[in-house]
């Protein structure tokens, strides 16, 4: 193994043009560009080979509430959002992830090295509703047997969620995790369910909406993570006891 070490200043002022970082992130979107810069991935075993299942992560939102980008947020010391999510999925076997963002994060030296069955694609319209965003990545997944759908401020979804899921898969519709009837995330799709909206006639419209005109079932599951949205400092701070 060959180990490369960079100083903060070789690299620091490049995230300082690209984002408006505050302390919550800057250090771990530092160590995590070591990581993945590097090119060093190295997943543990996952636990089922799926050759067509993928997963779609949305990070394309402006993050305002939280005011520094919710993916490059840091989850420990060397993983932020977006990459622990990225993770999950690929340990438990999905063999193809589509991370759907902005155009500045598009740039940002994170989302730039991911691992090679990663690709990203830019929402050039984050002024349109959240679908849009949901549409550009079913687009990319046509020919997936099944996908889940995940955002990127929820980083604590688990492989034995996704087992649950996958365990009630549906190929015509929808199937969501969901505590005392209350839905959460990730869903998983079907492939009659991802064609569907792919090929929506509008780039527009309220996401929960068109969900209904699919077949859904709510998989009641014990995991309180699936209702987890971080979307303040005041959230991160909740559940990570640090800034």
């Amino acid at each position: 193994m060959i180990c490369i070490c960079l100083l903060p200043e070789m690299i620091l002022p490049e995230y300082r043009r690209l984002n408006n970082f505050n302390s919550i992130n800057i250090i771990a979107c530092y160590q995590s560009f070591c990581i993945f810069g590097l090119g060093v991935y190295s997943p543990k075993s996952k636990m089922t080979e799926n050759k067509n299942i993928g997963a779609i992560i949305l990070a394309a939102g402006n993050s305002s509430r939280m005011k520094t980008p919710k993916p490059l947020l840091a989850f420990d010391a060397n993983t932020t959002f977006i990459q622990k999510i990225i993770t999950t999925y690929l340990n438990w076997g999905c063999n193809k992830v589509t991370i759907v963002t902005n155009k500045e994060l598009s740039l940002h030296p994170v989302f730039l090295n991911f691992p090679e069955n990663c690709m990203v694609v830019v929402n050039e319209h984050i002024e349109f509703e959240r679908f849009y965003s949901v549409k550009l990545g079913v687009q990319q997944m046509k020919e997936s047997l099944f996908c889940f759908l995940q955002d990127a401020d929820n980083p604590f979804t688990r492989e034995l969620t996704l087992n649950t899921l996958f365990t009630h898969k549906n190929a015509n519709g929808i199937i969501i995790p969901a505590i005392q009837d209350k839905g959460g995330h990730p869903i998983l799709l079907g492939n009659n369910a991802i064609r569907y909206l792919a090929d929506y006639s509008s780039d527009q419209g309220n996401l929960k909406e068109i969900l209904k005109q699919l077949s859904s079932e709510k998989i009641e599951i014990n995991e309180p993570s699936v209702l987890i949205n971080i979307n303040t400092p005041e959230e991160y701070k909740k559940r990570f006891n640090s800034m």
